[in-house]
């Protein structure tokens, strides 16, 4: 969409001082970024947005201050950090159950990477540090994190 369309859609095609008025903007700056082919800035397309009751990220991506791809990358971001762990850990233990249902072994892992071989039964209650290599997940197991627990911080 452009962002002519954009504004002439939430605006009803109402003019600078309608806008002015509306948002707060001063008159001058309305005419001066209307005039400059609706060059308005990313402040005041927000402002324009709420003022009209309209999504001020589709005002952003018609502006160019946003590109489409970027439109929920807020929300995931938001949905990760409010999930609850077992929410999370159900959905990488559905990623996993897909990926293994797939057969596609091909694809390489990082040392990152936590891979639990397929048609493996796992039971989490069952697994300890020494049971790591039985289970055949990839761990970090830390022989200092009790000795750097103990370290005093300086403060």
């Amino acid at each position: 969409m452009s962002k002519k369309t954009w504004l002439e859609a939430v605006t009803h095609a109402d003019n600078a001082n309608v806008i002015a008025a509306k948002t707060g903007i001063t008159r001058s700056t309305a005419w001066r970024q209307w005039n400059d082919d609706l060059n308005f800035s990313a402040e005041n397309v927000i402002k324009i947005a709420r003022a009209f009751g309209a999504d001020p990220v589709d005002g952003l991506i018609a502006f160019g201050y946003l590109e489409e791809s970027e439109r929920n990358m807020s929300a995931m971001t938001s949905a990760l950090r409010n999930a609850t762990n077992d929410e999370l850990i159900n959905e990488m233990a559905r990623r996993i159950n897909d990926y293994h249902s797939q057969g596609d072994y091909s694809s390489s892992f990082d040392s990152e990477t936590i891979h639990v071989e397929p048609d493996m039964e796992v039971d989490p209650t069952t697994i300890d540090g020494k049971d790591f290599p039985t289970y055949g997940i990839a761990a970090n197991i830390d022989e200092n994190r009790d000795i750097e627990s103990e370290t005093p911080t300086e403060g």
